[in-house]
């Protein structure tokens, strides 16, 4: 298990608001409190076919519940969200990747644990954490937050849609070519 927040078994998760009747249509509920904390126990398939990895939570009060990726606030080894908070308020390196447009798509971090350092990686799916937890406290605490923003994408000229529409063109007339009986 590495020092991270990633989500691998045996890490910590939060919930905030807590779950009501959470669970598949045709199965179970369970109701898990607001403000708990739980340890990924399994990672496995949401089904026959190969679709979205499910993490499987055991929560502290011991409810079991499975989760999409992005339904789960990782908090790596720290035992409360507050803990986790503390952590960040004494981080460092802390760096944020933003589109063209502003908006985000990830953000880093290190922060102090009993362990040693652990990385903080935020991405897309999880935005949330960094704009209503993280950066928060970066500001406050007026810490340095190193930005990137990535270019736009140059438009493509009307010679390179020309160049791709004629070399579509010249494959449908090969593959017609090929087909005749």
């Amino acid at each position: 298990m590495s020092n991270s927040n990633l989500l691998e078994v045996g890490k910590r998760v939060w919930t905030e608001s807590g779950l009501y009747q959470h669970g598949p249509a045709t199965g179970p509920k369970t109701d898990v409190p607001p403000k708990t904390g739980g340890v990924i126990t399994h990672i496995g398939s949401s089904g026959i076919f190969s679709g979205p990895d499910l993490y499987a939570v055991r929560w502290d009060l011991g409810q079991q519940t499975r989760h999409y990726y992005a339904e789960l606030l990782c908090i790596g080894s720290f035992h409360t969200l507050d803990d986790f908070r503390q952590a960040v308020r004494h981080g460092s390196d802390a760096r944020v990747t933003l589109g063209p447009r502003g908006g985000f798509r990830e953000g880093f971090m290190t922060v102090p644990t009993a362990e040693g350092p652990m990385s903080i990686h935020i991405g897309q799916d999880h935005a949330f954490i960094w704009r209503s937890i993280i950066e928060p406290i970066l500001v406050q605490r007026q810490l340095p937050i190193h930005t990137t923003r990535l270019e736009r994408k140059k438009p493509m000229t009307k010679a390179r849609r020309e160049e791709i529409y004629n070399e579509n063109m010249r494959l449908l007339k090969q593959i017609r070519q090929k087909t005749r009986p």
